[in-house]
């Protein structure tokens, strides 16, 4: 594997440590305060709530900025954070996924 691709994966790794320690802060702030939406986000957590359908509520709720509703600074700036870290993720994904098949398929 070439040092890009192996930066590339590294990176990955840390956003996706980045990535968990955001979505932990995030359900934490929603749940003490912003009860009502955690609710009916299904209640997410990392790892005792983890449905899929859980997951696609926290997307939907990161991707369509629906903290902005809601009017509070500190979970607006988790949220973005997160859907900068997710795009990222996305971006550098592909990237390797390209990478490992166009460099090391020849």
């Amino acid at each position: 594997m070439s040092t890009a691709l192996s930066a590339t994966f590294i990176c990955l790794l840390v956003l996706g440590i980045v990535w968990f320690v955001l979505l932990t802060l995030l359900f934490r702030r929603l749940e003490k305060v912003h009860p009502h939406r955690y609710t009916r986000m299904g209640r997410p957590d990392l790892f005792r709530n983890h449905a899929m359908k859980t997951g696609f509520a926290t997307l939907r709720f990161v991707i369509r900025r629906e903290h902005r509703s809601l009017k509070d600074p500190r979970l607006g700036y988790l949220s973005d954070t997160a859907m900068a870290v997710f795009v990222i993720y996305i971006v550098l994904f592909f990237s390797l996924c390209l990478g490992v098949f166009f460099v090391e398929g020849h």
